[in-house]
């Protein structure tokens, strides 16, 4: 036999190398006996099997009876595995606070425009409470908002009004 599995480290690729088409797709057959999902390729006069996912890799290693080097693969997995993990929750993390505070600088930029244009008569008392607590807390959530409130309200109930502090601040800006 003849082929190469990359490190797991750089991606995930087996591939056996073949004389000839009836020895690639009698693997091919044999693998996918085995569950083992395979695909076929002509590179350079040469037929080709190769694995692209790494759990297939590893359930081929383990066939064929390479099982220190499948737990070296599968350590290897786990570990990517993980660091995909955490920095898929770190990104998400991440940008739910970027927009969080890009959209509470918008708040407070469209409050002060009300305010510089000496509109505030066109909020009603409770707009006018949520705009006082955004300009003192502009880093606070819509749910501490909605805490800070001397009746409570709802993380939806806090955006609702921002939204129409937000579009009386954009009228005026059209006018």
């Amino acid at each position: 036999g003849g082929g190469s599995i990359t490190q797991p480290e750089r991606g995930y690729h087996l591939e056996f190398v073949c004389g000839n088409e009836n020895r690639a797709k009698a693997i091919s057959q044999l693998l996918s006996r085995c569950e083992i999902e395979n695909h076929l390729l002509v590179r350079r006069n040469a037929h080709i099997v190769y694995l692209k996912r790494g759990n297939q890799i590893s359930s081929f290693l383990g066939l064929i009876g390479a099982v220190r080097a499948m737990m070296h693969y599968e350590n290897i997995l786990a570990q990517r595995n993980l660091h995909e993990s955490v920095m898929r929750a770190t990104n998400c993390d991440h940008n739910n606070m970027q927009r969080q505070v890009n959209a509470a600088q918008q708040q407070v930029a469209a409050i002060k425009k009300i305010m510089k244009t000496q509109k505030t008569s066109l909020l009603t008392p409770s707009l006018w409470e949520i705009a006082r607590l955004r300009l003192q807390n502009p880093d606070a959530s819509l749910e501490q908002l909605g805490e800070m409130l001397k009746e409570p309200l709802s993380k939806s109930g806090v955006n609702n009004r921002l939204r129409r502090i937000t579009a009386i601040a954009k009228s005026l800006y059209e006018e």
